[in-house]
């Protein structure tokens, strides 16, 4: 399968960052089979390579920083993104259809719906609740997701999400 990716390189230190558009945005959430139940890999080995305190430290401190500038630039993100919605080229899915037409007016209702699903991230309303969390609140909330043993299970057991 070809998967939508976008590969650019990191100026400071020259590596090439690799980014997979193909599972992005939670549509992997949608998969039939081994469904990414975590919002991001945070596995049992990631944290134990991290500093004394874990992920109670400065992984959790320059989440919640990132999370701030994401929210008070969240216009130019979501100006970013919308991009994805009007481009013939993306595909969200492929929608079976028996008309072209229809299957071009579906996946751009796919791709309203995972940008909404973003802006919602953005704004910090809870996937559940529904209620509007504080930065905190929420980083505390997704780190809590990513660690589930519950939610690591039931990844793709090639990605060793039990490590």
């Amino acid at each position: 399968a070809v998967v939508s990716t976008q590969s650019t390189g990191d100026r400071k230190t020259g590596n090439l960052i690799h980014c997979d558009f193909g599972e992005c945005f939670d549509v992997s959430r949608d998969r039939e089979k081994f469904p990414e139940t975590i919002p991001f890999r945070l596995t049992r080995m990631m944290r134990k390579a991290m500093e004394v305190t874990g992920i109670h430290g400065t992984y959790t401190l320059t989440c919640n920083d990132v999370m701030e500038v994401m929210r008070n630039n969240a216009t130019s993100v979501l100006a970013v993104l919308e991009t994805f919605v009007y481009d013939p080229l993306i595909n969200w899915r492929l929608v079976e259809c028996p008309d072209f037409n229809e299957k071009n007016s579906q996946i751009n209702a796919r791709a309203v719906e995972v940008l909404s699903k973003v802006k919602k991230k953005l704004y910090g309303v809870d996937d559940v609740t529904e209620k509007n969390l504080e930065v905190v609140e929420q980083v505390q909330s997704l780190i809590r997701q990513a660690t589930l043993s519950e939610n690591l299970c039931q990844l793709y057991p090639g990605w060793c999400p039990f490590w």
